[in-house]
């Protein structure tokens, strides 16, 4: 893990420049990963295919679990809008854990619900940039065209 945070490190942010810049950037970030981070995943992914532990054992589980997720754990490599981890996201939804809480004695549990999703709307807004108001319209409008789906922040772009 601490070589795949090395590489991370290498990688230009785009947050914070202009359209064509961004996308720049972006394929840079990609292209470094396909080069530094895949090869270190596709190490972790045989030493996990090596290990032998009994069926029932926490190894076996984790491993286990790690394959099953595998997909979605290098999905970062292919796509250089995502990060790493989501260690940024789990800060700014702390406030949100917190507001969860302090609902807990609240009369509906619907609206205790509704609370929460709404603060985890505004709060991925805001760790993107994007106007509150503006993402919770265009949300809205994608669920209603999309039941069960979720609206990306890139894909208002």
């Amino acid at each position: 893990m601490g070589a795949l945070y090395g590489v991370e490190r290498k990688l230009p942010s785009y947050a914070d420049l202009a359209a064509d810049e961004r996308a720049a950037a972006i394929r840079l970030r990609t292209e470094l990963r396909q080069k530094e981070s895949a090869p270190i995943l596709q190490q972790l992914q045989q030493w996990a295919l090596t290990q032998e532990a009994l069926p029932q054992s926490r190894l076996r589980a984790a491993i286990t679990y790690m394959q099953h997720l595998w997909p979605g754990l290098r999905r970062f490599v292919d796509d250089g809008r995502l990060p790493l981890d989501n260690n940024a996201m789990e800060r700014d939804l702390r406030g949100v854990v917190i507001g969860r809480k302090n609902h807990y004695g609240s009369r509906s549990e619907r609206g205790t619900q509704v609370a929460a999703l709404l603060y985890s709307l505004i709060e991925t807004a805001r760790h993107h940039g994007i106007p509150e108001h503006l993402y919770l319209c265009k949300a809205a409008e994608y669920a209603l065209r999309n039941p069960g789906a979720s609206l990306l922040p890139h894909q208002l772009a």
